[in-house]
């Protein structure tokens, strides 16, 4: 009698041990679920600061901060509107690492083209921002300021002239797409 009593004890300890190992089981199996959910589906935000600490800027699924995208385009606008015969291949090398695949070799092109004239004229230009205006659906800027083409120390020629950046945004990134002069007759958003 002693070994039945034994034996339905030991059977219900084992019971109670699956039981509890099944329920277990099933929190664990909630909790990676959650877990998974929370991953794939929530808005994924990174925040850049600037070593300059005024204010950051935040890249995300939904895409980038009007500052971010204002950052970029003022670097880049500033890096390839200033440009001299010594730093044509850095601006050129700079401006490559951020093309688009699309854009690469006419980007490529036209840099090639600008430097050669650069350095055959023997002259450098210098851009000064005067106004920028952003669209961030668009990944658009459109840049005004000042161009001077000078040769050595003097101003040869001082224009106002308006520009605009076109971006595309892919994996985090911002990489430029188009890069080009608004002329008079093209509308500026």
């Amino acid at each position: 009698m002693m070994n039945i009593a034994q034996q339905v004890k030991a059977n219900q300890r084992l019971r109670l041990e699956k039981l509890i190992l099944g329920v277990l089981s099933g929190v664990l199996l909630l909790s990676n679920l959650g877990l998974t959910w929370h991953i794939v589906f929530k808005e994924t935000t990174t925040i850049i600061v600037p070593t300059q600490i005024n204010r950051s800027f935040s890249v995300g699924n939904s895409g980038v901060s009007e500052e971010y995208l204002e950052m970029v385009a003022r670097d880049l606008v500033t890096q390839l509107l200033n440009l001299t015969s010594e730093n044509y291949e850095y601006v050129e090398n700079a401006m490559l690492k951020i093309a688009h695949p699309s854009s690469y070799w006419k980007l490529r092109s036209e840099l090639e083209e600008l430097a050669s004239d650069i350095k055959l004229r023997k002259v450098s230009v210098a851009f000064a921002i005067t106004e920028m205006r952003i669209d961030k659906e668009a990944l658009q800027v459109d840049v005004t300021g000042n161009l001077e083409t000078r040769l050595g120390t003097k101003t040869i020629k001082r224009e106002i002239k308006k520009y605009r950046v076109i971006f595309d945004y892919g994996a985090y990134q911002l990489a430029l797409k188009e890069f080009y002069e608004v002329k008079d007759d093209d509308k500026l958003e």
